[in-house]
């Protein structure tokens, strides 16, 4: 009975470890703050180009590319996070797959 248990136990943390791997999708913007990521939202809605390519530069924000392998370490209505070469990123849930 032990070993079954166990057994689930490490079945269902393997399931929710690959759970997390997602892929990205192209053109959507992520930010290494959640801060910058607002402003990066604000100033799109707002149409203000000068922010949003300072936030590029200042390599505070990316555009990102389609199917990069990320970890996604959560999943909001507004704001998703990922994990990417040990940097994280705040986001929007439909830039994850």
């Amino acid at each position: 009975m032990k070993t079954i248990l166990i057994a689930t136990l490490l079945t269902l943390c393997s399931f929710s470890a690959f759970a997390k791997m997602t892929t990205t999708n192209r053109g959507y913007p992520a930010c290494t703050s959640e801060g910058d990521f607002y402003m990066y939202t604000t100033a799109q809605v707002a149409g203000d180009q000068g922010t949003l390519l300072a936030l590029i530069q200042r390599s505070k924000c990316v555009i990102l590319k389609s199917g990069m392998s990320v970890n996604r370490t959560s999943w909001g209505f507004g704001t998703s996070t990922f994990v990417f070469q040990g940097i994280k990123f705040y986001t929007n849930p439909e830039a994850l797959k």
